[in-house]
């Protein structure tokens, strides 16, 4: 029974941050599917922040018993007692895998709205002035960019907004 739930926990704790990288989280949309795009990426964004806020509590208090647990050898109490810290290290190491994916939809979140500027010759996907590979015909003064780093879907996985003026 405790190796099925050592397991779990792993599943479940390593397997959340690939799950809202994939887009594949269920959403509640009683509310939130009749909202503009802004205003759903201005609720992303408050939502995240509280979301990052209770993972860096629960990374803080992981770590201090994972701590505890390899320091005095902390074990099960039930009759095959199993160490405990090699769950607890798993469980940190899900827990900080999580941060890292929330401060990335956090950064994809907060563009969006500064990204609202689209056409359907370019979109705000390019690089800044001065950078190669800018699109120059389509700047104007002020206009909002993203720079990133594209993985092999196309997708940012890094994201940094910047204005900048011609």
């Amino acid at each position: 029974l405790e190796m099925a739930q050592y397991a779990l926990v792993a599943y479940y704790l390593v397997g959340g941050p690939y799950s809202i990288q994939l887009g594949s989280n269920v959403r509640m949309d009683l509310f939130y599917g009749g909202w503009s795009e802004r205003k759903k990426a201005w609720f992303d964004s408050f939502t995240i922040l509280l979301l990052i806020l209770y993972l860096c509590v629960l990374l803080y208090g992981g770590t201090n018993s994972t701590i505890y647990a390899v320091e005095y050898n902390e074990r099960s109490p039930s009759l095959w007692r199993p160490l405990m810290w090699p769950v607890k290290v798993v469980m940190c190491f899900g827990i900080f895998l999580m941060l890292l994916q929330a401060i990335s939809e956090f950064f994809k979140s907060a563009a969006h709205p500064l990204c609202e500027r689209r056409t359907a010759h370019h979109s705000c996907h390019r690089t800044a002035a001065g950078v190669p590979g800018t699109d120059e015909k389509h700047q104007e003064a002020g206009e909002s960019v993203q720079i990133g780093l594209r993985d092999n879907t196309g997708a940012y996985q890094f994201q940094f907004i910047a204005r900048y003026l011609n």
